[in-house]
């Protein structure tokens, strides 16, 4: 069976394949990571794949792919998994099923699971074989901001472990001490799709705790000198990079600078391959060794003496870097030359506001690399913002089941973070009527509808798998414009076609690159300079 004719586009950046099943969406999955080198990404969903890539990926990659060049799944791997039943949501699932708490647990040590799909979150495993009353227990009707680790809940007539404290909706039973995903294992994720999962139920004196390892303090990689050390650092504070690749069908996101324009500025400016997301004020760094500096789009400085923004600065060990305000969407970006700030966590320097995997954010007491670079820039040039912003998308899988976006006037929410931003429709939510859909990969920039009609554009922190229908995709041309916006600022959604969204990002690309200045010279502003001339910054 040719699968040319199902291919659709999720953006300009994705292609989505439809799947019979969780096990062929794995086995469809499994072969394309094998044969389409060009993928950065190859997730699997219950019914569907999505392929990510650099833009120049065709939809031809999959013309002469057809069901007997599919790799089966591995021999799956048997896990028997102990849990204590003392959750938070027990005595209602009780009640709700008219089952005894002896009942429920023969239902848990009875069945036997099988890992459907890995995703949402670093590790999560949903795993189908639930029967009996337990299996009709829904998600609940309003999700928990905060799951504690390990839990052990059902859904929807599935189970699963919580590798990482997120955010969720399905009723907490019990508890175990499995460790589902561990950032240092060579496997990192403990349960791929096919494999058995049988729960052994324990009483809780004879589970211990998960092995999760203790923070450790922020340290340059091997070979690179300490060229900062964070004293003051406000919360949610990180490096970021480019984020991750083919570590996504693990669940793990790609992760990245919620404004990548703004995070590119600054990284040109003093020839870097990473910077820093300033998250609010307060951020302090004390200079260990020389290095250059650039702030964008945020007010600091140096020893007292207030500092340009968007120009390169050379720092000399022993100065005090402050950050005093943060710019539009309530952060800034600071390039600090060199090699690599930290040592990377499955290849890349950012965590994620998700689920925390990564290096981890800035804390007092990190030692951060650095060090002299030969590729500054003199400038650069921050264009502002209209309002309403733009926000252009492309159609989505689902826009035909829901209600549209198109034309839509809506302010973002206060509680929009870089794992979603959440928008309020102006003239009261989007009505629509559509069926449930299965659980599917899912991309930054994606368009989700709820139920409660509030648009939701998924952010770089965003989970792997999404439940929610796709309406549309932000081009990449206004993702940094998304990155910018502030509680309370208008937007307007505008559907445009691949066509003109690829031409979008050619001309927003070529304008960023005007607003920054030519290579600079070696002679760059310095404390010790300004203060020979009794000047300010």
């Amino acid at each position: 069976m040719s699968l040319s004719d199902a291919v659709l586009p999720l953006g300009e950046r994705a292609w989505l394949l439809p799947a019979a099943s969780p096990r062929a969406a794995a086995a469809l999955a499994t072969t394309l990571r094998r044969v389409v080198p060009a993928a950065i990404e190859v997730v699997a969903g219950f019914s569907s794949v999505v392929v990510v890539h650099d833009g120049s990926l065709e939809a031809s990659f999959v013309t002469a792919l057809d069901e007997r060049d599919l790799e089966d799944i591995v021999t799956p791997r048997r896990h028997i998994v102990p849990v204590v039943l003392d959750g938070s949501d027990l005595p209602e699932a009780l009640e709700r099923t008219s089952l005894t708490f002896d009942e429920l647990c023969q239902t848990i040590a009875g069945a036997s699971f099988e890992v459907a799909v890995v995703g949402f979150s670093p590790g999560f495993a949903y795993l189908a074989g639930l029967d009996g009353p337990l299996a009709s227990l829904p998600r609940r009707a309003t999700p928990r901001p905060r799951v504690p680790a390990g839990s052990f809940a059902v859904a929807s007539s599935m189970a699963a472990i919580y590798p990482h404290a997120t955010p969720g909706g399905w009723w907490l039973l019990g508890r175990s001490n499995t460790l589902a995903f561990d950032a240092k294992r060579a496997e990192p994720a403990l349960f791929a799709p096919g494999d058995l999962v049988t729960f052994e139920v324990v009483e809780d004196r004879d589970l211990g705790q998960p092995e999760i390892a203790a923070r450790l303090p922020l340290e340059p990689p091997p070979g690179v000198a300490p060229a900062l050390k964070v004293i003051a650092a406000p919360p949610l504070c990180s490096v970021v990079d480019e984020g991750r690749r083919g570590v996504a069908h693990l669940g793990v996101p790609c992760g990245g600078a919620a404004d990548p324009e703004r995070a590119l500025i600054a990284k040109l400016l003093v020839g870097a391959s990473s910077s820093i997301e300033v998250s609010a004020p307060g951020l302090e760094l004390e200079v260990l060794a020389d290095v250059v500096v650039a702030l964008v789009d945020l007010g600091g400085t140096v020893d007292g003496r207030t500092v340009p923004d968007a120009r390169p600065l050379a720092l000399r060990r022993g100065q005090r870097l402050v950050v005093r305000s943060v710019g539009r969407g309530q952060r800034g970006y600071l390039g600090v030359s060199g090699g690599a700030l930290c040592a990377p966590v499955l290849g890349s320097m950012v965590t994620d506001a998700l689920s925390s995997t990564g290096p981890g954010f800035l804390a007092p007491g990190d030692l951060l690399g650095g060090g002299r670079s030969h590729e500054v820039r003199t400038s650069a040039r921050l264009a502002g913002e209209p309002s309403p912003v733009r926000l252009r998308f492309t159609q989505g899988p689902h826009a035909s089941e829901t209600g549209s976006v198109d034309g839509v006037l809506a302010t973002l929410s206060a509680t929009s973070s870089k794992v979603g931003l959440r928008f309020d429709p102006v003239d009261g939510p989007i009505a629509w009527s559509a069926p449930p859909i299965e659980s599917m990969p899912v991309v930054t920039g994606a368009l989700q509808l709820p139920p409660d009609g509030r648009p939701v554009m998924l952010g770089p922190d965003h989970a792997t798998l999404g439940g929610y229908p796709i309406v549309g995709v932000v081009i990449q041309a206004d993702l940094g414009s998304a990155g910018r916006l502030s509680p309370g600022d208008e937007v307007v959604f505008e559907r445009v076609s691949l066509e003109e969204a690829h031409k979008a990002a050619v001309e927003r690309a070529a304008a960023v690159a005007s607003g920054i200045g030519p290579r600079g010279s070696s002679s760059l502003p310095s404390l010790s300079a300004e203060r020979a001339r009794g000047g300010a910054w």
